[in-house]
């Protein structure tokens, strides 16, 4: 595995190749970790995909790291701040709608962010939209989702680990006329942090809004199971084809 580092934008990302090569890739894979995890938090993920099988030396992972540093010491870091006292207090009285209604002032400007690393993707590697999966787990996964429903172009595949509804009004008019997006939606049954019940009616909106949404209903907690790796592998299969 050949990792490097590069500053797209005004983000620092990590680039991952499954050799070190000048040559251009065939698709492009971003993902975008969660809440209070370091910038390198999901590379682990590549190199397991790398490990499984054949068919992603053409494949470039991107994991840019969120800007908002929590602690230094740990690299902690966020997309955007977050009242975890409301949100605990939202889910004890089980009021996932009222959580669904935050429009986090930080949103327009990582969705510019993320969007400019598509666009430097697709130039450096000559690829189209549906080149590209973007991707991200928790607090991720809800930046990916907003990417992808205001991104003009669509994209290859959308990848929502333990995701859950934010800026909720504005994404359901945006779901209604977005073409349709290939979606991989995963979530825990017994998740602590973003319940499941707030999770599936996301799923369900989606769909009926006419999105292909696979939805992988598991038994665990705030994770990524096996089926989220073996969704992104199928993605990028399907585009390296």
């Amino acid at each position: 595995m050949h990792q490097s580092n590069a500053t797209i934008g005004n983000l620092d990302c990590t680039l991952v190749r499954q050799a070190e090569s000048d040559s251009p890739a065939k698709s492009a894979v971003i993902l975008c970790h969660g809440f209070g995890a370091p910038g390198t938090d999901l590379v682990g993920i590549a190199q397991q995909l790398f490990q499984a099988g054949q068919g992603l030396e053409h494949t470039e992972f991107i994991f840019p790291s969120a800007p908002i540093e929590l602690d230094p010491m740990f690299d902690s870091r966020a997309w955007w701040m977050l009242d975890m006292d409301k949100i605990q207090e939202l889910m004890a009285k089980g009021e996932f709608r009222e959580f669904g209604s935050s429009k986090p002032p930080e949103l327009p400007e990582r969705r510019a962010s993320i969007i400019e690393i598509i666009k430097d993707a697709k130039s450096r590697h000559n690829l189209e939209d549906a080149n590209i999966v973007l991707g991200g787990f928790s607090q991720g996964s809800m930046l990916s989702l907003d990417v992808a429903l205001n991104y003009p172009g669509t994209l290859g595949g959308l990848v929502l680990w333990s995701s859950a509804f934010i800026n909720e009004e504005a994404w359901t008019e945006l779901a209604k006329s977005h073409a349709p997006l290939n979606i991989f939606q995963s979530h825990g049954t017994i998740d602590p942090i973003l319940p499941f019940a707030g999770a599936e009616r996301l799923g369900k909106t989606l769909a009926e809004l006419g999105h292909q949404n696979e939805f992988c209903k598991f038994e665990g907690q705030h994770q990524i199971p096996i089926e989220g790796y073996i969704a992104v592998n199928k993605f990028v299969l399907a585009m390296n084809d």
